[in-house]
């Protein structure tokens, strides 16, 4: 049984080979993304054991899905296949200014279907992490009442929950998401939120604030991402620092970076590291993931973070 599991929508992404607007592609490459299955993709890379629990359409795209998934490491077998849904997609490109988009095909989508029942209390078993988003309860009350059952049996089993907002706004507006987000993240152990979303949805005025904000509310621990200014890391003991980020020359692709991020503090955590080895780990997974086009293509293996490191044998204990 895995260590890490995580739970949600994973879609195959479309985005164009030569870049630009998708008005004009005439070429695109596939792959496949999801918040969930990026985290579970990332922490398997550096070593790790995860599982991924959703729902994909009986189709090819569902098929190609499980297989890239499963290709990574990840354990699949809770992954249900819907034959009255398909599997949903997504498009992202990048705009003359330097913005990506996302354009989402995925109403009505197999995973939009995902239900408590889909949720195995005996996958549990030994399970040590429990990793969710915001984006799954986005997607309908099923989906949501299938992320609380995973909660409650993470609850039961004394595992720790990690829980990233991962506000989507073309899912919801931040008004529907308040009512909805802040309920979950107070069961959370660990909170991962950007700044902006901290803003959003807790009215958090600065980073110190957004990250007090999630402790007040309940959560054991706050890590705020600050993207090309690092992290933020402070805790219900009094803990608290900031951590620079990855110098990167070049970034291609930044989608996917938070979930590279998150992935490297629990792989961090659960390797029995301090808070700041930990949130080392995750600015520099989710810096080296915004140097390759896809949301998974850039994520490290432990060895590369190693030798990016310096090669210093007394880091990976």
């Amino acid at each position: 049984m895995p260590d890490l599991i995580t739970l949600g929508e994973t879609m195959v992404l479309f985005y164009p080979l030569a870049g630009g607007t998708l008005r004009h592609a005439p070429l695109f490459a596939k792959t496949a993304a999801g918040a969930e299955s990026n985290v579970a993709i990332a922490f398997t890379r550096l070593g790790g054991s995860a599982g991924w629990i959703s729902r994909v359409g009986d189709d090819e795209f569902g098929r190609f899905v499980v297989a890239f998934v499963r290709g990574e490491g990840v354990d699949t077998r809770c992954v249900r296949v819907d034959p009255d849904r398909q599997t949903g997609c997504f498009f992202k490109h990048r705009r003359p200014d330097g913005r990506v988009e996302v354009e989402y095909y995925r109403r009505h989508s197999a995973a939009s279907r995902l239900a408590p029942a889909d949720v195995d209390e005996a996958y549990f078993e030994n399970a040590r992490l429990l990793h969710l988003t915001g984006i799954t309860p986005a997607l309908g009350t099923a989906c949501r009442a299938a992320l609380e059952r995973a909660m409650d049996i993470a609850d039961a089993r004394g595992m720790e929950i990690c829980f990233d907002p991962n506000l989507r706004r073309k899912l919801w507006s931040p008004e529907q998401a308040r009512q909805v987000i802040r309920p979950l993240a107070a069961r959370a152990h660990l909170v991962v939120a950007t700044r902006e979303e901290c803003r959003l949805l807790w009215g958090a005025r600065d980073t110190r604030d957004a990250a007090r904000r999630l402790l007040d509310a309940g959560a054991r621990a706050a890590l705020i991402k600050l993207g090309a200014a690092g992290a933020y890391f402070e805790d219900c003991g009094g803990r608290s620092f900031h951590t620079p980020a990855l110098e990167m020359r070049h970034v291609q692709d930044p989608v996917g970076a938070g979930d590279g991020f998150a992935a490297g503090f629990l792989y961090g955590r659960l390797a029995g590291w301090d808070a700041r080895r930990a949130v080392r780990l995750a600015v520099t997974v989710g810096g080296l993931a915004v140097g390759a086009a896809g949301d998974t293509e850039g994520y490290p293996d432990m060895s590369t973070v190693l030798a990016l490191w310096g090669g210093s044998s007394d880091v990976f204990r």
